[in-house]
C-alpha cells in the first residue's frame, strides 16, 4: 500500500542527502588539496630560479631547507611535503642542471 511507499521514498532521500553531503566534503578537500599544490609549484618556481645553472651541494641544501621552511609555514607539517621533497631529494641525488631540476616540477 501506500505506507510502504512513503517509507522508501524517505529513505531514496536520505540517501540521496548523505552521497551530496560526502560529494561536497569530497570536493572541499580535494580542492585545498589542489591549493596546496599550487602553492607547492609557485614555492619551487621562486626557489629554483634563484638556483645557479649547475647547483653545487650546498646551493640545493639550501633550495630545500627553504622550500621546507615555507611549505611547512604554509600548508602546516604535511605529509604531502614530506613526501614531495623526498621524491625530489630522490631524483636529485644525482647532480642536476637548473632546466633538470625545473622539469621536475
Amino acid at each position: 500500500g501506500e505506507g510502504t511507499n512513503g517509507v522508501e521514498i524517505d529513505i531514496d532521500s536520505k540517501i540521496k542527502t548523505s552521497m551530496d553531503a560526502i560529494q561536497s566534503s569530497l570536493q572541499d578537500s580535494l580542492e585545498s588539496r589542489l591549493e596546496d599544490v599550487k602553492a607547492l609549484e609557485s614555492e619551487l618556481e621562486r626557489i629554483t630560479s634563484q638556483l645557479a645553472e649547475r647547483p653545487d651541494e650546498s646551493q640545493i641544501s639550501k633550495m630545500f631547507q627553504d622550500l621546507e621552511d615555507s611549505l611547512s609555514h604554509r600548508l602546516g607539517n604535511s605529509n604531502t611535503v614530506q613526501i614531495v621533497l623526498d621524491n625530489m631529494k630522490l631524483e636529485m641525488g644525482q647532480r642536476m642542471t637548473k632546466p633538470e631540476v625545473m622539469s621536475m616540477m
